[in-house]
């Protein structure tokens, strides 16, 4: 996979194959054939495709979607009335829960931390 180099000032350089010096210390390992693919303003973008370093995280949060939307709408937890402090006290009594062992008193199959990932995020 080729690496990326962002170009923002040398585009024109790039575009017509005269650009051959880089000044980025982080380049210098950089050999002659190396194969990269010239991006516009890259730097500082997040590397999307580590999501996939993610798969079973995601895999959970998807699960636990499911879960809400199976059982209430799916998105309706957008519009829940004083989303925000239900949500955060759900999030709490998770927790207690969790600290205290009384898993049993989550009423879903689902692992517990999956759950509080999800609330976490919202």
């Amino acid at each position: 996979m080729p690496r990326m180099i962002s170009m923002f000032l040398t585009q024109q350089q790039v575009k017509a194959r005269t650009k051959t010096v880089t000044r980025r210390l982080g380049w210098r390992w950089l050999k002659p054939g190396t194969l990269l693919q010239p991006v516009v303003k890259a730097q500082g973008k997040p590397i999307a495709s580590v999501l996939g370093d993610f798969g079973r995280a995601l895999l959970a949060v998807a699960e636990v979607g499911t879960f809400g939307a199976d059982k209430y709408t799916r998105g309706g937890w957008v519009s829940v009335p004083d989303g925000v402090d239900r949500y955060t006290d759900a999030l709490y009594r998770h927790l207690l829960a969790e600290a205290s062992c009384a898993s049993s008193a989550i009423p879903t199959d689902l692992p517990l931390l999956n759950g509080l990932h999800l609330r976490s995020e919202i």
